[in-house]
């Protein structure tokens, strides 16, 4: 069963807001350039004040923190897209332009490291780092003056298995780019077979003690495919070389969660489409009484054939119905379509 929640937001969150994870994928993706200008023993999680409010509520994915050799602070914007996103550059800019506000030091503002790890089904294009609205060549030298924050992609839509595991990045890291490149809309065995071929990641986190990211990348395989969460503990109980109730339970429990909460938003939806719904009929009514009245004061009471007609109405008939009304000769003129 496939859950209606964000799980790839997710599983990328709680790998990337981890610094030595995000460490390792940023040092993976940007150019040696980058990377020679930046102090990375100063990384870290930025302050909540740096997000500010505009920032949080626009949910950027991971905000970090560090300083460059200059001595300026340097801010990694990372953000990822399961999708072709053609605001993804607006938004950007606008995720840069307030941070570059939110912390001035004695070196100025700080620099804005954008990032963005794309992933999912392969789509003609990928978004451009320049916010382009047309490209006519007559609107270039328009082009050219518009503002624009330069980001780096991380495109793993091309990578295949071999390329990923490859590179090099923590063990958690790596599973991650792993599970949201192919994970997502396997079959069981193959949600299977792919734990069995990552075992040697699955174990390196186990040896560390870190059994929640275990459990994230199971519920994860259960939120976007139809394998249940029996399949992946037997699974995981072979290449463990053991049986973890604990990570049953915590499956389980995220399983049924998300089932409720696909219920809850399910029964949500519908009752506030049936509001708007008997909103929408209680004002037509309201609407086909009144016209009723006002056809009975100037002309008499309304014929059968008219008070059927405007019980039948939607808004629209009502609506010139009405106009009619007020300043029609004869009842016949108001229905006269």
């Amino acid at each position: 069963m496939v859950l209606s929640i964000a799980p790839h937001d997710t599983l990328f969150r709680f790998a990337f807001r981890d610094v030595q994870h995000a460490k390792s994928w940023l040092m993976s993706m940007l150019p040696a350039s980058i990377l020679a200008a930046i102090r990375w023993a100063t990384l870290q999680r930025a302050p909540e004040r740096l997000h500010g409010v505009q920032l949080r509520n626009h949910t950027a994915d991971v905000v970090l923190l560090a300083k460059a050799k200059c001595g300026a602070n340097v801010v990694f914007l990372i953000e990822h897209k399961s999708h072709s996103d053609p605001r993804l550059a607006n938004q950007i800019l606008r995720y840069a332009v307030h941070l570059r506000h939110s912390d001035h030091g004695k070196h100025g503002p700080p620099f804005v490291v954008a990032t963005v790890l794309q992933h999912g089904v392969a789509q003609h294009g990928v978004a451009s780092s320049a916010a382009s609205t047309s490209t006519a060549p007559t609107s270039l030298p328009l082009l050219a003056m518009q503002p624009a924050c330069p980001f780096e992609i991380d495109d793993l839509r091309g990578d295949d298995e071999r390329s990923l595991m490859a590179r090099p990045l923590t063990s958690q890291a790596k599973l991650t780019l792993l599970c949201l490149r192919f994970v997502p809309r396997a079959s069981t065995s193959e949600v299977c077979g792919m734990l069995r071929r990552w075992q040697g990641l699955l174990q390196a986190i186990d040896l560390d003690g870190h059994r929640d990211a275990i459990a994230t990348l199971c519920w994860y395989a259960v939120a976007v495919t139809e394998a249940e969460p029996a399949d992946l503990e037997t699974t995981l109980s072979d290449i463990l070389q053991r049986k973890d109730h604990e990570l049953m339970s915590t499956l389980e429990r995220y399983y049924n969660n998300g089932v409720a909460a696909g219920k809850a938003e399910g029964m949500a939806a519908g009752k506030a489409e049936g509001k708007a719904e008997g909103k929408a009929e209680g004002e037509r009514q309201g609407l086909a009484n009144a016209i009723a009245r006002i056809l009975a004061k100037r002309f008499g009471a309304a014929t059968a054939i008219h008070l059927e007609r405007l019980q039948a109405a939607d808004r629209v008939q009502l609506d010139r119905w009405m106009d009619r009304a007020l300043d029609a000769s004869n009842s016949e003129d108001v229905f006269a379509d």
